[in-house]
């Protein structure tokens, strides 16, 4: 089975937006403008890897004057590189957004059960495959039928 679960806070850099000579309120729409069109690829994206029957959940949070928050599940019973190709999407997409995303794939010739997770980073414009310290080797206790 390989599953990965994981989340992203969207936001594109200040630094996309060139001009910051223009006053307050036109910065604000501009950045505002920048915001929706960055989200609207995103879910256009999850809406296409969805449409090729990968089976994906996934939920938008957005505040007023606050991040764009996503949460991702998905799985299938053998591994596929889906997710973490939109992960590296976001990346090359929004240089500000950032989050983690944990995988498990008991098919991986490298997998144990008492370290089955393996954790990406995404940073900026950088995803990364990072060390688990926080599940891995804790498990202890835990039981699965």
């Amino acid at each position: 089975m390989y599953n990965c679960q994981g989340w992203i806070v969207l936001r594109i850099s200040p630094n996309s937006i060139k001009d910051i000579e223009i006053c307050s309120q036109e910065y604000d729409d501009l950045e505002d403008e920048f915001i929706r069109k960055f989200i609207e690829k995103v879910l256009k994206e999850l809406k296409r890897i969805s449409s090729e029957n990968h089976f994906i959940k996934y939920e938008l949070i957005s505040f007023n004057n606050m991040s764009d928050f996503l949460t991702i599940q998905y799985s299938r019973n053998h591994k596929s590189d889906v997710i973490i190709k939109f992960f590296e999407f976001v990346a090359n997409l929004g240089n500000g957004s950032h989050g983690l995303l944990y995988e498990t794939n008991d098919e991986d010739i490298d997998f144990q059960n008492e370290k089955p997770y393996k954790l990406y980073r995404l940073l900026g414009s950088k995803f990364e495959e990072i060390e688990e310290k926080i599940f891995n080797g804790n498990l202890n206790g835990l039981e699965y039928l």
